[in-house]
């Protein structure tokens, strides 16, 4: 079974907003992200945060596992591993497993985008967290 397949028998949220900038991106895949995990066991949460991030990006999950190194492509791939692992606390290795990438692209993802993803889920008020 493919994690497309997977991840859409996970519960469904909302549509997706056009976000203003990269912040308002953080935020908007937090809110939904927060939102799906309400309905979703513990186990399957890296999944979702998979499929909400592809889906904020304007990509599935599986189209950002293809082995492309087009910017057009990497970009939004590394931006969902970092929103990944900053949100559910998974481990490189996980993280670059779900995307099927190597522990040490996750690490670079979360190096270059981890910080801004932070800093946009920190803004949040604390209500919409739970």
């Amino acid at each position: 079974m493919s994690l497309l397949a997977l991840s859409e028998e996970l519960p469904g949220c909302s549509a997706p907003a056009a976000p203003v900038d990269d912040r308002d991106l953080y935020r908007l895949m937090a809110l939904r992200y927060f939102d799906c995990c309400r309905k979703t066991p513990a186990s399957k949460r890296c999944l979702v945060a998979a499929r909400v991030a592809a889906e904020q990006l304007g990509f599935a999950v599986d189209d950002l596992r293809v082995r492309s190194r087009r910017r057009k492509i990497a970009l939004p791939r590394q931006k969902a591993m970092a929103f990944v692992r900053v949100i559910t606390g998974a481990s490189h290795k996980e993280v670059g497993a779900i995307f099927d990438r190597s522990l040490a692209t996750c690490f670079d993802a979360e190096k270059k985008f981890g910080y801004a993803i932070t800093q946009a889920i920190r803004e949040l008020p604390y209500e919409s967290r739970k």
